[in-house]
This record gives structure tokens, sequence and C-alpha cells, in this order.
């Protein structure tokens, strides 16, 4: 059994990385990495909701960016 979702993802064999942002530094840092990963920029409303805080706000954009273009089998990261 492995010890860690990252460690089964890493060593179980081929699994899908999705980048659900279309930012060019966010895809930078991923290669830098040395990882290999789709991009997959959702089509999402990204406008700030009224009185929300910026931490807010910035998590629910990540959530549901992911949530959005998320496939089953696959790590998703949402930026």
């Amino acid at each position: 059994m492995c010890r860690s979702w990252w460690e089964g993802a890493v060593y179980g064999g081929a699994v899908r990385i999705i980048l659900a942002s279309g930012s060019l530094r966010r895809s930078e840092l991923l290669t830098a990495l040395g990882l290999e990963f789709s991009v997959i920029a959702p089509e999402i409303d990204e406008s700030r909701f009224p009185d929300e805080d910026p931490e807010h706000y910035v998590e629910r954009l990540a959530v549901t960016k992911a949530e959005t273009v998320s496939v089953d089998g696959s790590i998703t990261v949402g930026a």
C-alpha cells in the first residue's frame, strides 16, 4: 500500500496531471519540476463577488477551475 497519494501517483504507473490554468508562469513551474502535464484552461467567470475577501476569492477560483476540468484518475492542479 502507498504511503501517500503523491507516492502512488509518481511510482504507481502513468498518471495524467492536468493544469487547470492558462497561466504561462504556472506551466513554467511544473515544467521546471520535470513533470509532464496537460493544460486545460477552463472558461469560467473569474469575477470577484461583492465583499469577497481575497483569500476566499483565489481559493474559490482554484477549486472551480480544478473541478471544471477534472478527469477521473488524474491529478488536477487548480490555480
